[in-house]
């Protein structure tokens, strides 16, 4: 609630939350993003992310966008453009020792980026 009030409080923002997914089976990987329903240019901003890291760092990464629904508060509520990534699972081993690294974590925070600079121009 206090993420919504500070969107909320700033219309002429983007609301990016950045996550990381974890399930009970460990085969799963990839970057999944997220977008609001309530906001029509959620889904360019988050197809934007998807296609820069497909592009640059993850070309095997063939997971769909998903759009929001009641369950992620956040994306549900806010009127202003918004996005979840959640940026690989940790149950994955091979994708744990990834976001691990800082070499990895950098490359996603520049394609993130990149993203939003391609987005708000």
């Amino acid at each position: 609630k206090n993420r919504l009030k500070l969107a909320e409080e700033n219309p002429n923002s983007i609301y990016v939350g950045i996550h990381m997914n974890k399930f009970s089976e460990a085969q799963y990987s990839g970057l999944q993003v997220y977008y609001s329903p309530e906001n029509p240019t959620s889904y360019p901003l988050a197809l934007d992310i998807k296609n820069t890291v497909h592009q640059h760092l993850q070309p095997q990464n063939n997971r769909p966008l998903k759009r929001a629904d009641s369950t992620i508060y956040i994306l549900h509520r806010a009127k202003i453009p918004s996005v979840l990534v959640e940026c690989g699972f940790l149950s994955n081993e091979g994708e744990l020792e990834l976001l691990k690294s800082e070499d990895y974590q950098r490359a996603l925070a520049i394609n993130l980026f990149a993203s939003l600079v391609k987005y708000a121009n």
